[in-house]
């Protein structure tokens, strides 16, 4: 990877006009376009900088969407039969809260939606991979295995990447400029690394953090005051909304079982909460700047007690149907890590007023282990 103060100064020196995501990106952000770090991109209205999506890689955020959209109405589907069997509710009053709750629309529509809002948001350009790719350089690159194609049997799964890198390639030459993408594919780094149109880094907080380097000292000054001891105001306020967030953040419980079992999550909380990464290190980076408003984007992580109830059932193989076996919760600490965005209201960052907190990312591995009816141990 390049050095990041090299790609710093080609973007101050204007040699570097564009910034592009692949989907990775989306993925690890949760496709999370309206509250996460992917609506920062919107700063660059109105400046040098286009912000490119490939076709290719827009499709494939589409899909994304529409299928968790897709497994949202299917448990929607689950979660409403259950209602209706049990709480004896009309069928008619289940169909009209469905189409209240989806407004009648389609996962397609979602979607399609979701992504118009997020143009009209950030102003993204589409490459169109049609003006752009030779399918004889294409096909020539897969054969030849070369980046991003890699030397494994399923390396034809490797062609939308091929097709991305190579229309934002192309549009960069026919620019005659350099394209900053984003991704933590292999396959995009080696790409990159024989380009002399595209440059690759793995965070999105890292590259964004590049084109405010004026404001370097803003982000060591929130650095540390994250890491010192004493609570400032600021301090307080960021760990204080921080702790409400991820209390309500929706957790999923995994557990395995010869049984079939329901689990839910009855109880959360935060019982430790520190700033910077598990191996000491603080550090921020200040991601967006406009408006007179300052973004920083920061990590954090803890132990969270979280309660999840559990509910074994067996089929009987007479009627059909399912008895309940027994029912228990179980209660443990688990270990999370996050990244953050905090926005400030002015470059006096101890003075400053903490406008808003948002969680970018979260990982943790909510795992009770085995779990059967009579043993209420877990693991």
């Amino acid at each position: 990877m390049m050095d990041t103060n090299k790609i710093a100064q080609m973007i101050k020196d204007g040699e570097i006009k564009a910034i592009s995501l692949d989907t990775n990106v989306f993925h690890r952000h949760a496709y999370d376009l309206e509250n996460s770090l992917l609506g920062s991109l919107g700063q660059f209205i109105g400046t040098s900088i286009k912000y490119l999506i490939s076709d290719i890689v827009l499709n494939e955020v589409k899909a994304h969407i529409t299928e968790e959209c897709l497994d949202a109405s299917r448990l929607l589907k689950r979660a409403t039969k259950a209602l209706r069997i049990s709480w004896i509710v009309e069928e008619n009053h289940i169909t009209q809260s469905k189409k209240l709750l989806t407004n009648g629309k389609s996962a397609n529509d979602i979607a399609s939606q979701r992504l118009t809002s997020y143009q009209e948001k950030t102003q993204f350009s589409v490459v169109e991979g049609d003006d752009n790719i030779s399918v004889k350089t294409l096909i020539a690159s897969y054969f030849s295995t070369s980046a991003p194609f890699e030397q494994k049997k399923d390396k034809k799964n490797e062609f939308p990447d091929a097709i991305a890198l190579m229309t934002l390639e192309s549009w960069a030459k026919a620019e005659g400029t350099i394209v900053l993408l984003v991704s933590n594919d292999n396959g995009w780094k080696q790409y990159c690394e024989k380009s002399s149109h595209l440059l690759c880094l793995d965070e999105l907080a890292m590259a964004l953090g590049l084109f405010h380097v004026e404001d370097i000292d803003l982000s060591f000054m929130f650095s540390k005051l994250m890491g010192e001891e004493r609570s400032s105001s600021v301090k307080k306020a960021i760990e204080r909304d921080l702790t409400l967030l991820i209390n309500e953040w929706e957790l999923d419980p995994d557990a395995s079982s010869n049984y079939s079992f329901e689990a839910w999550i009855t109880y959360q909380n935060v019982e430790s909460l520190s700033f910077g990464t598990d191996g000491g290190v603080i550090s921020s980076e200040l991601v967006d700047a406009l408006g007179g408003e300052y973004v920083f984007s920061a990590k954090a992580y803890g132990q969270i007690q979280v309660n999840c109830e559990f509910t074994f059932e067996v089929r009987d193989s007479i009627d059909r149907d399912y008895i309940n076996v027994g029912s228990y919760t179980l209660e443990n600490e688990f270990y999370f890590e996050l990244d953050f965005l905090v926005t400030l209201s002015d470059k006096n960052i101890e003075q400053a007023d903490v406008y808003n907190v948002a969680i970018d990312q979260f990982y943790c591995g909510i795992d009770f282990g085995d779990v059967n009816p009579w043993d209420h141990s877990g693991y």
